[in-house]
């Protein structure tokens, strides 16, 4: 979503290890400060309070990136952060709209990328698009598609081909198994060299794949960077988390 706003504060949140995004939604939800919530979450003020910042941005997650997808209702305090979200990401937004206002027009939207998009749609007396199809409002559907799409059907997809390939390559005792939106669940051979060798053809496969793919193959050159989580253990969803974020190569110029 930062990426098709260009959004130069959504960049500038993405290369700064001081900012949360469920920590912002957190502050806006429940009326609190963010520096305060942040120094929480931190431990500043002991583990107790810590463990209820913990608590709050946990909450908070299921609506952090909900206006990326369209969202404005909820409660006070949700309606609230979408607000400040809507203000504080004003190229996202505005983006947003010139999408719902193609379609208005034309019945149509078309990405960067070339994928289609199609609506037929009329506007109720409130002024609403609506969708001929089901008689619900259009909006949140526009603003969802071209940012799940580039997410989960076109990246996530290019970052697993990459990894797939580079883990035959080097001939990794790998097993995949599944894939999960955007996550990806693989047996790892034991041995630390095979770990080590795995975890950098993902770090590898999760950024530097993707934008290099991008711009060769879809002429997009993308200008945000990307990172990839690694959770490691016996059992598929519990272990040892690693992160990787490729924000060390950017800089707000890049």
């Amino acid at each position: 979503g930062v990426f098709l706003g260009q959004d130069k504060q959504g960049m500038k949140d993405i290369l700064d290890p001081n900012f949360d995004a469920h920590l912002f939604s957190a502050s806006e939800i429940f009326g609190l400060s963010y520096t305060r919530l942040l120094s929480d979450y931190r431990g500043d003020r002991g583990e107790v309070i810590q463990k209820q910042a913990k608590e709050l941005r946990q909450r908070s997650k299921p609506y952090t990136f909900k206006p990326f997808y369209g969202g404005t209702k909820g409660t006070p305090g949700e309606e609230r952060y979408y607000a400040a979200f809507r203000k504080r990401y004003a190229g996202v937004h505005a983006e947003q709209e010139n999408w719902i206002a193609e379609v208005a027009r034309t019945g149509r939207l078309i990405t960067p990328w070339g994928m289609r998009f199609t609506w037929r749609t009329y506007v109720d007396k409130r002024g609403v698009l609506m969708n001929r199809a089901n008689f619900k409002p259009v909006g949140p559907a526009i603003s969802n598609y071209p940012v799940q799409n580039l997410a989960t059907a076109e990246i996530v997809p290019i970052a697993i081909v990459a990894l797939y390939k580079r883990c035959k390559a080097e001939k990794l005792d790998v097993k995949f198994v599944n894939t999960v939106h955007d996550s990806v669940v693989c047996y790892i051979g034991e041995g630390l060299k095979n770990y080590v060798a795995f975890k950098r053809a993902a770090e590898r496969a999760f950024t530097t794949a993707v934008y290099e793919h991008l711009s060769i193959f879809y002429n997009i050159e993308f200008n945000v960077p990307l990172g990839v989580e690694m959770v490691t253990g016996d059992r598929w969803g519990e272990g040892t988390e690693t992160k990787y974020d490729d924000v060390d190569n950017w800089s707000e110029e890049t």
